[in-house]
């Protein structure tokens, strides 16, 4: 966690399933496009290509309407 590669730890003694739910609620309340670059760009096997293409699957989405609501929120994806 401290690394940042995770965002919860969930004890044993907790219900996996209900956290995972609440957790992909947050998630799925976001623009498809962004949640779908998301995926494309950390499923990327090629490291010779990947900086390359988040940059081509995130660029469209710096002006778009997903990133502006997000500016007004001051979200982080």
């Amino acid at each position: 966690m401290k690394l940042g590669l995770c965002d919860k730890i969930v004890p044993d003694d907790q219900d996996l399933l209900k956290e995972t739910i609440t957790w992909l609620e947050n998630l799925i309340q976001h623009d498809p496009l962004v949640i779908s670059s998301i995926k494309k760009s950390v499923t990327d096997e090629n490291c010779e290509t990947m900086f390359e293409n988040e940059r081509k699957l995130f660029a469209p989405l710096w002006s778009g309407p997903a990133n502006r609501e997000a500016l007004k929120k001051k979200l982080k994806f």
